[in-house]
């Protein structure tokens, strides 16, 4: 592999086989397409897009100001520096 060069590429398929991955199914022909828990395919989204990245962090502190009985919450651990 050449990780780092313009001209790495990674297919769907060749990460599920090279890392045992679960949660995510790939299929070739008619039909086909790569599916992923929903999970993965947010966490995907967030890295591959910045405008989507900010727009759930802006979201996330939306909804933590909103809702400061969360905020000590063991689900959701906030740190509130800005306030």
């Amino acid at each position: 592999m050449q990780a780092g060069l313009n001209s790495f590429t990674l297919t769907p398929k060749q990460w599920i086989t090279r890392t045992n991955a679960k949660g995510i199914v790939s299929k070739a022909g008619r039909y086909g397409g790569t599916f992923a828990h929903r999970d993965i395919a947010f966490e995907f989204a967030l890295w591959i897009s910045v405008e989507f990245k900010l727009y759930q962090a802006a979201h996330d502190q939306a909804f933590c100001c909103k809702r400061p009985e969360l905020h000590n919450s063991p689900e959701i651990r906030v740190q509130p520096t800005d306030w």
